[in-house]
């Protein structure tokens, strides 16, 4: 197919360009009651740290309560994940010579949740930096207590791209 080629992504530094640039993170959870799987689109936050920044922490924000994807999160287990840029179609009037140009990261890892509001505020940071590129200095109580906060510290993840 003309122009198919997939590269993976595995130098961090590019899929911290990713990271950056993508808006929406998918979380795939896993409903063991219905036997089905359960996707949901999420704004993110992220930090990439560790001795080499090897390590890859993803933040989430969501309202209290105890909906479907609150009890999954909360069934504990791994939670999967993908990030792309929404893919553009590159088109041809011949048959099969269509392809999609696109940039994707996926992964996955556990859940832990925010217990006190420190935890709230930083995680919450990460995220406001991550969609406006800067940082919130003030964060009211009533409004963290109405918000549920975790992150998905990343055991496994790598990047594709079709360019």
């Amino acid at each position: 197919m003309k122009g198919y080629v997939r590269k993976y992504v595995n130098d961090l530094a590019d899929m911290a360009d990713l990271l950056m640039e993508m808006r929406c993170c998918r979380l795939g959870l896993w409903d063991a009651q219905r036997q089905e799987a359960y996707i949901v689109p999420m704004n993110y936050g992220y930090q990439i740290h560790g001795k080499y920044g090897e390590k890859l922490t993803l933040y989430f924000h969501t309202g209290k309560g105890d909906g479907r994807k609150m009890r999954l999160l909360r069934a504990g287990g791994r939670v999967s994940f993908e990030i792309d840029d929404g893919g553009e179609l590159s088109a041809s009037r011949q048959v099969c010579q269509c392809t999609t140009v696109y940039q994707s990261m996926m992964g996955v890892g556990t859940v832990t949740f925010a217990t006190t509001d420190e935890e709230k505020i930083y995680a919450l940071q990460q995220i406001l930096y991550h969609e406006l590129g800067e940082e919130i200095p003030f964060f009211e109580k009533s409004m963290l207590d109405k918000t549920e906060v975790f992150w998905l510290e990343v055991i496994d993840w790598c990047g594709k791209s079709s360019e």
